[in-house]
């Protein structure tokens, strides 16, 4: 099968060995003192080890490959070494007693409480059937006295309860279409799907003014990404990117996305990082 997968130039590695420290399913190993991939089937093509090459021995490449070991089947660990897996799957619990209590009371709060009207804001494109399963037909949704350039100060409604900041639909990468006219002018917001969860303030001080895409860099095909990611920054004028991602190692897969999808476009465009902890803590 053809699959995105490490390659690794041996003439250029000078033995840091800061790629195999950095690669948590174990593919990369120190043999005399170069890096070497050890097996195709420990490689899950994420390439979270490219960052931390320093001279740039590390590519991904798509190529005939064994298919990913999701279990790190045949890995042999050192004697007494545990095993210290993505992180992605680890269970976490946290203790919120010392945390703020959650300001948007949403105690009896009422079933619909903007007072949304059936199909308000919604425009069909012309002999466009109001059918199926609507997950990629494309919605943009204008919010009376939304300000893009506003102060990230908290808005609520009269019930108390923060609107959403989402300015468009479909959000996953795979759905959208590269020539919607949102991507226009825009600054996009490429975030890890966890991360919304993990952050409470995620609409007010990510969504808020972006076009928003999300995505999971360790359950789908991050090659199908970065090939609609690039097309999009070809076609459309793109003022930044904010790329939002957990501090979970497999989540440098979608910051190396980005970046090669930036790359592969031909433009600079001013970039931004932010990392979220699983408690819910901005790095």
């Amino acid at each position: 099968m053809k699959r995105t997968i490490i390659e690794i130039n041996e003439d250029k590695c000078v033995g840091c060995g800061l790629c195999a420290s950095a690669c948590e399913q174990g593919a990369i190993q120190m043999v005399d003192g170069k890096a070497k991939l050890m097996s195709t089937t420990y490689c899950d093509g994420l390439g979270m080890c490219l960052p931390a090459c320093p001279v740039d021995a590390i590519k991904l490449t798509e190529k005939e490959a064994e298919e990913f070991d999701q279990d790190r089947k045949g890995f042999a660990l050192k004697e007494g070494e545990k095993s210290k897996g993505c992180g992605s799957t680890k269970e976490m619990t946290f203790n919120v007693d010392d945390k703020p209590a959650n300001p948007f009371s949403v105690n009896a709060a009422p079933a619909n409480p903007f007072n949304v009207k059936e199909n308000d804001g919604i425009t069909l494109k012309k002999d466009e059937p109001a059918c199926g399963c609507g997950s990629a037909h494309e919605q943009t949704f204008p919010t009376p006295g939304f300000k893009p350039n506003a102060p990230l100060n908290v808005q609520t409604n009269a019930n108390g309860i923060a609107p959403s900041q989402l300015r468009q639909w479909p959000v996953q990468i795979s759905l959208v279409n590269v020539d919607s006219t949102f991507f226009d002018d825009c600054n996009i917001l490429v975030a890890a799907d966890c991360t919304a969860y993990a952050y409470a303030n995620f609409h007010q001080e990510f969504i808020k003014g972006k076009v928003t895409l999300i995505g999971c860099p360790k359950l789908d095909k991050m090659d199908e990404y970065i090939e609609k990611l690039t097309m999009i920054f070809k076609k459309h004028n793109i003022n930044s990117i904010t790329v939002a991602r957990m501090s979970v190692p497999c989540c440098t897969g979608i910051v190396t996305g980005v970046k090669r999808a930036m790359e592969q476009s031909g433009k600079a465009i001013p970039y931004l990082e932010r990392t979220i902890t699983p408690d819910g803590q901005l790095k």
